[in-house]
């Protein structure tokens, strides 16, 4: 189904209004470099409903009813009317429950919006759209069903909708581009270079938290145009459209954690593109690596066997003459197969390792090691081309004081926990090459250059780049302003210790100061030290966990402070503590002063907290809590 697409641009006071052609689901993208398309005439009322605080658009094209699963208080409507319509009424109809806020609203000029508010726990809405026609005394009446769902933040921001939160940035190709073979070169020439532009950016993570929408701190994705929470390894490959060259031949899904300024804006970047290399010591057998397995998900992470912090890194430098913000993200190359062998199936998730290993986060993957023929440790034989982000961001945008929305959720150095997430799907022949480029020593690349597959540089806001590395005259690099945050409020406190990524091991809780914030229904422990470790809950397993200097925080919801006089801290049995002063932030055995360290041992640890009326444990009895932490 054709569209028009509306991106509402609201700055210094103002608003206007774009529009770009778009196209239902499975539908290309027309690129119209002239300007925006003509505004075609519907035959009835299609109408796009729109997020107030950022201007995207959260539905489009929309006939007779849509259900909303995350939305703000207050939603705009923009409708699409038959061309000889000259006023548009917009009411609540009389079908409607008290549930549903009031409206009764008239627009006579183009395009007709209306600012609808939501009722405050879900339901559904109908709502009346009658036009007038010009020269007619005759009208057009059409009804618009709106299910809102309870925004009550069970079930992730939707309310058990089964969404979240997604703000599109492009909207990728339904195009193809073939794979060239380039010549013969050095081994430290070789190369796949792939260049992609940002497709959207969501509160998702379907390698950490698969199936929960909205669960984890904000990512910026590209490649695959539809990755969200329910991408699977088996439909990675077809379903959405591509945002890098190649396009449908390349639907990887590559994202990283959210890049905020100093200004709490949300900053996109210049240039993106994966490289895929391999090296390998002085008997590195090339001929023996094998072809990136279809529907691999993993992290580049510190939490992952034979890292090393080379592999990850961050800095400002000169980028084509400009001062730029530069990401370096290496993924691991190793992976765990089914039988051990090196020929072997390879395992996809850390999920299905064997036991203990399918509670850790990227158990099933190693960065290379001495081991076999291709360089990787004998628990992890399967070797394919090393995956590699490459990003860089002006200067001027970032400031000089950047972070990471995984920065502001563990509360931990900027740029210190940069991490990357990859799910792999290509068109077998596009693997097949990059392993023959590998193998051979030769530099690939997607026919075309990075200009090709143009539709892919439009988004809501019309054409976005140039090319791949250019963005067009008068692009906003901060589109979002500061309406995002690094975590939706609902799940700011639930974040897996296991996925805590490259962490700086410079800063010391002796020289920083404690935490004070704690977020509204947040019931979990914070463990500190000289390394960052991170949030963690309720049977999180740590691993390269240091046995000493490790702090404890107990961080308790808003609506239990009244209730509380006192709580006791039992770590493995032993009471370690009392604190009598909310927030009761307790640490070590003898209190926050002293911030005598937590001794963790391998396996379960358990964490038990029991509050009590009045100081000194005295009064009621009120509840207990207790957290188990496997330690690796």
């Amino acid at each position: 189904m054709n569209c028009i697409r509306h991106f509402m641009l609201i700055a210094g006071g103002f608003t206007s209004m774009l529009l770009v052609s778009c196209s239902g689901p499975g539908g290309d993208q027309q690129p119209n470099p002239a300007g925006p398309p003509p505004v075609a005439t519907p035959a009835s009322f299609t109408v796009d409903i729109l997020n107030t605080a950022t201007g995207f658009v959260m539905e489009t094209g929309v006939v007779g009813s849509v259900n909303l699963g995350a939305y703000e208080s207050a939603i705009r409507i923009v409708v699409n009317a038959p061309g000889d319509v000259s006023q548009l009424q917009f009411n609540l109809s009389d079908n409607s429950g008290s549930h549903c806020p009031d409206i009764s609203q008239n627009d006579a000029t183009v395009p007709y919006e209306f600012t609808v508010n939501t009722p405050a726990d879900g339901g559904t809405c109908v709502y009346v759209l009658r036009g007038s026609q010009s020269n007619s005394a005759s009208a057009i009446e059409e009804t618009l069903s709106i299910t809102y769902a309870n925004n009550d933040g069970s079930g992730g921001p939707g309310g058990g909708s089964g969404s979240a939160p997604r703000y599109d940035f492009t909207f990728g190709t339904n195009g193809t581009s073939p794979y060239q073979i380039g010549a013969v070169t050095t081994r430290d020439a070789h190369g796949n270079r792939i260049y992609c532009v940002i497709s959207h950016f969501s509160y998702d993570d379907p390698v950490v938290f698969p199936g929960e929408p909205g669960r984890a701190h904000l990512h910026m994705f590209w490649g695959n145009t539809a990755t969200d929470a329910d991408t699977t390894s088996e439909n990675i490959l077809t379903t959405g459209s591509g945002s890098c060259e190649g396009g449908l031949d390349y639907r990887v899904g590559a994202w990283i954690p959210a890049v905020f300024n100093a200004q709490d804006e949300v900053v996109v970047p210049e240039e993106v593109f994966i490289y895929y290399k391999t090296f390998g010591g002085p008997g590195m057998r090339y001929d023996l690596v094998q072809p990136i397995p279809q529907g691999l998900g993993m992290l580049a992470s510190a939490d992952t066997l034979n890292f090393s912090d080379s592999l990850i890194s961050s800095g400002f430098g000169d980028h084509n003459g400009q001062n730029a913000l530069s990401f370096n993200v290496t993924f691991p190359s190793c992976v765990a197969t089914e039988n051990g062998r090196r020929d072997g199936q390879p395992i996809l998730d850390f999920r299905d390792m064997p036991g203990d290993a399918a509670n850790q986060v990227n158990s099933h993957v190693s960065y290379p090691a001495d081991g076999n023929d291709v360089d990787c440790p004998l628990s992890h034989p399967y070797r394919f081309p090393t995956p590699q982000f490459i990003m860089f961001f002006d200067a001027d945008d970032t400031g000089n004081a950047p972070y990471l929305s995984s920065d502001a959720q563990a509360g931990a150095a900027p740029l210190s926990t940069l991490h990357g997430d990859y799910m792999f799907g290509a068109h077998p022949d596009v693997n097949d090459d990059i392993l023959q480029c590998v193998r051979e020593a030769r530099s690939c690349g997607f026919a075309g250059g990075r200009g090709q597959l143009p539709d892919r540089f439009f988004g809501p806001a019309g054409q976005v780049y140039l090319n791949s590395v250019t963005f067009a005259d008068g692009v906003d690099r901060t589109p979002f302003g500061d309406a995002l945050q690094p975590v939706l409020p609902q799940t700011m406190a639930v974040a897996s210790a296991v996925h805590h990524h490259h962490a700086s091991a410079s800063g010391s809780l002796s020289s920083e100061p404690l935490v004070s914030e704690y977020e509204e229904g947040a019931d979990i422990f914070t463990l500190m030290g000289n390394q960052w470790v991170g949030s963690v809950f309720d049977g999180a397993s740590l691993h390269n966990v240091s046995n000493e200097d490790l702090f404890m925080e107990l961080k308790l919801p808003h609506d239990r402070l009244e209730d509380i006089g006192s709580v006791e801290i039992l770590f493995n049995g032993a009471a370690i503590a009392v604190d009598n002063n909310a927030p009761f932030r307790s640490y070590g055995d003898v209190g926050i002063e002293d911030r005598t360290g937590l001794v963790f041992h391998h396996g379960v640890n358990t964490l038990r907290v029991r509050f009590y009326e009045q100081h000194n444990l005295g009064g009621s009895f009120l509840d207990e809590w207790t957290m188990n932490l496997t330690v690796h």
